[in-house]
């Protein structure tokens, strides 16, 4: 499995870097539309156009149905550069293995990582890359060592009235990202990508793509990967569509080979007796029923559920003026998971969305609508198939505001979302609040506070197995620069999955427990040296 995710790591950096070969450069800067007046007539909107000769105005606010957010921080110089660093942090983490039921000791990790940050820019093509990597040294615990790697790619071509966004976001992690707690949230490194959640953003549309989970208990790595193209196309000075296309996969690597991810846990090898219903597992010696009156496990360790996933989207965005905007959306999502016998489900939505943008200070989005959700379950034993049809709401709102000192961001999104290996599919509430306050030029302070909601969609088919979790974290940093390239920073974050009902070890189903609760202390350093200009 090294191997194999070292390959995926070596092919999409072939891939991001192969599409990067364009013309010469030209470097242009955007005109600052914050020196029109608000007052001005609607004649006055900018021309259609987000090519060579564009406003800047795209930029500022771009349309609600796509996945691009206006920036509350000052524009940076059109240039071209990449910038190497290095980060050594050490972690004090009390729940390392996931147990529910309180028994693991205080450990230490101790992760050494290198990172890349490029930005290429010609005259009709941009091109960013961020990537980071490396590995995780654990002490008196049950593996020694796992591999660390985020990379995120954009390639974007422009033309006269429009552009094409190719985006692809790549992680091999020993635990999900939602509010990964070895890095501090958002004190510690970023391995977000294109925002926080799984490479994309998880409000103003991302989380509708990524393959993220929201939620996850112990060390059990896996690989995530969303690939995403978007066009955007002006219609008018006012109105623009958007298409948006993505697949995204999740493959937890410990899976044993010979036992796929069953849920809710793998069958043994043959000749060993598991406590689950047969019909769960292969026709053999290794199933049994379960002793009266025990409950089911959840999991096995390394036996979680793979998902892969299409999507797409198609927007119409009219801007009512230079800070409001409306846009009707559509929505389509297929959730396939390698397990026969589980089930697949999809979903169409229709959302009509509202937003208003303070060029540099705030951005503000709200929007909803109906969701029918298909789910398709097939025939098992002398159960025939079935499929079920649900009618629900789905919807997000975002709140980003920059202060004079400190920028504040509330997000909530209510959508369908994968399971996260726990579940076949999850009906998802997931809210986030983030706040960044430099102290002086030397100090900033900042925390990160998250909450994810999961009910099952697919059933179980085991009785006594949960339907639904929960997850919260919170965490507060302090960050200091030591100099104009070197910098530290301490974190603390408390992390609490629960289940809605008791869960047993695979192992003793008398060690039972509901909820995983989690405590991080790190302290770490990073180094980067000035940008280096690739003109």
């Amino acid at each position: 499995m090294k191997k194999q995710s070292s390959i995926y790591v070596l092919l999409f950096i072939a891939i991001s870097l192969g599409t990067a070969w364009a013309q010469a450069d030209n470097n242009q800067q955007p005109a600052d539309s914050s020196q029109q007046g608000a007052g001005q007539p609607p004649a006055t909107a900018p021309a259609p156009a987000i090519g060579p000769d564009s406003t800047a105005q795209t930029i500022e606010n771009p349309p609600l149905s796509g996945l691009d957010q206006p920036a509350l921080e000052p524009g940076l110089a059109t240039r071209s550069f990449f910038i190497p660093g290095v980060h050594v942090l050490d972690t004090l983490d009390t729940d390392l293995s996931g147990d529910l039921v309180g028994k693991d000791p205080v450990r230490s990790v101790t992760r050494v990582l290198g990172s890349l940050a490029l930005q290429k820019l010609w005259k009709n093509y941009d091109f960013d890359l961020d990537y980071a990597g490396g590995a995780a040294l654990y002490e008196n615990f049950s593996r020694t060592a796992a591999q660390i790697h985020a990379l995120n790619v954009d390639q974007r071509i422009r033309w006269r009235t429009g552009e094409m966004s190719l985006r692809d976001s790549f992680t091999d992690l020993p635990e999900g990202i939602f509010g990964y707690g070895a890095f501090g949230g958002a004190a510690g490194y970023d391995l977000g990508g294109f925002g926080n959640v799984g490479g994309l953003q998880d409000a103003g549309g991302g989380s509708f793509f990524s393959a993220a989970q929201y939620g996850s208990l112990g060390q059990n790595p896996r690989i995530t990967n969303t690939a995403l193209a978007e066009v955007t196309q002006l219609l008018s000075p006012r109105s623009s569509l958007t298409f948006t296309g993505s697949f995204g996969l999740t493959d937890f690597t410990n899976n044993p080979l010979g036992c796929g991810p069953t849920e809710p846990f793998c069958c043994q090898p043959a000749g060993i007796c598991q406590q689950q219903p047969p019909t769960l597992c292969p026709t053999s010696e290794n199933c049994c029923p379960p002793p009266s009156g025990t409950v089911v496990p959840l999991v096995s360790p390394g036996c979680l559920i793979n998902s892969h996933q299409f999507a797409a989207q198609v927007g119409y965005n009219y801007q009512l003026n230079r800070r409001d905007q409306l846009a009707l959306v559509y929505g389509y999502q297929d959730f396939i998971y390698p397990v026969s016998a589980l089930g697949t489900f999809n979903t169409n939505h229709v959302h009509i969305l509202y937003g208003h943008r303070i060029s540099g200070r705030m951005d503000l989005q709200l929007g909803g609508g109906p969701q029918i959700t298909r789910i398709s379950i097939p025939a098992a034993g002398t159960t025939p198939a079935t499929e079920i049809r649900q009618l629900t709401g789905t919807g997000r709102a975002l709140l980003r505001y920059r202060f004079p000192r400190t920028t504040v961001s509330v997000s909530y999104d209510r959508l369908s979302t994968n399971g996260s290996g726990f579940f076949g599919g999850a009906t998802s509430n997931i809210a986030r609040f983030s706040l960044l306050h430099p102290l002086n030029r030397l100090w900033t302070l900042s925390s990160d506070v998250g909450y994810a909601h999961n009910t099952r969609l697919l059933p179980s088919g085991v009785a006594g197995a949960p339907n639904s979790y929960q997850n919260i974290y919170a965490g507060f940093g302090m960050r200091r620069q030591f100099g104009r390239y070197l910098g530290g920073y301490l974190t603390y974050q408390y992390n609490d999955l629960s289940f809605d009902v008791p869960i047993c070890s695979a192992t003793d189903p008398t060690d039972c427990g509901r909820t995983a609760q989690r405590h991080t202390v790190i302290i770490g350093l990073d180094w980067h040296p000035r940008p280096i200009r690739i003109d």
